[in-house]
């Protein structure tokens, strides 16, 4: 018997509420632990300014940076028709604030960016400590720079990184329960 047709029948107007309620709270947990695994372009904005003939913003993900890859994306604006510009080569730099680590420079692309108004690229940070992060852009004879520091912290243990797809069985298993709860409840 399906749910909505239960909770049309049901006696108890009382037991009717609290049943959505408590499978609203259940969509709405699913939504967020879907929502928190989600990768996608973009992250959190690390540096939006002005420089030269451009506007640059970039965005690092995760949030915070942690040891490991870190995504990172650039969007290139022109500063006079606020178009985005799709056709700039952008090197982006990652450099330890403390040397001696070696500086790891990538070029960014639109070759694996959902969103193709971003210059995506992925840099490792070997270690847990203050990080610079550059990206210049040139486009044409004109060309400009942005820098942010990314206070890179120490990676998530397995089950703190996992727990979004640790937790789906469990969700399931409390659907599967009220179901039966509400079956039972007849």
């Amino acid at each position: 018997m399906m749910l909505g047709n239960h909770l049309a029948h049901s006696a108890s107007p009382r037991l009717r509420g609290e049943t959505l309620c408590v499978a609203a709270r259940a969509v709405a947990l699913i939504a967020l632990l879907v929502a928190s695994a989600a990768w996608a372009d973009g992250g959190e904005m690390c540096v939006t300014q002005t420089a030269g003939p451009f506007e640059i913003t970039v965005f690092t993900a995760p949030s915070p940076p942690r040891v490991g890859p870190i995504d990172i994306s650039v969007l290139v604006v022109d500063h006079g028709s606020h178009a985005p510009l799709l056709d700039a080569d952008v090197q982006v730099e990652l450099r330890s604030a403390t040397p001696p680590a070696l500086p790891r420079t990538a070029t960014a692309s639109h070759a694996g960016a959902v969103n193709k108004l971003l210059y995506v690229t992925t840099l490792e940070a070997p270690s847990a400590s203050p990080w610079v992060l550059e990206a210049r852009v040139r486009k044409g004879g004109e060309s400009a720079s942005v820098t942010c520091e990314l206070a890179v912290e120490s990676p998530l243990g397995a089950l703190l990184a996992y727990w979004p797809y640790l937790a789906l069985p469990v969700v399931a298993i409390g659907f599967f329960a009220l179901q039966q709860w509400i079956k039972r409840s007849d």
